[in-house]
């Protein structure tokens, strides 16, 4: 799961330095017992679905395909005060435990 938090987080970035216009972007990733979370929040102005991207969306549509591999999933949505937030999710497994401890 490793390389894929990071690929999200690379393809947030290149999205919103693309289309966004953002001032402030946080990034936060979570490894708990249970789960690995990803979310890439900004006040930019992009905004969409990243299932439902277009042509130029083939990084986003690939990604969710990745996230729904390891039982988990992908969403894009706008903020309600401005901005957009991707947030990627998959359960942890023990197989996994020692590739996660370096995040």
């Amino acid at each position: 799961l490793r390389p894929l938090v990071w690929r999200t987080i690379g393809e947030a970035i290149t999205n919103l330095l693309k289309h966004g216009r953002a001032t402030q972007t946080v990034v936060r990733v979570t490894v708990d017992a249970a789960w690995v979370r990803v979310e890439v929040e900004n006040d930019g102005s992009a905004s969409g679905d990243p299932a439902g991207a277009g042509e130029s969306g083939y990084g986003l549509r690939s990604l969710v395909r990745e996230w729904e591999h390891f039982g988990g999933g992908l969403t894009g949505e706008s903020r309600s005060g401005g901005g957009f937030a991707l947030r990627g999710w998959a359960p942890r497994t023990p197989e996994r435990h020692q590739d996660l401890t370096a995040l």
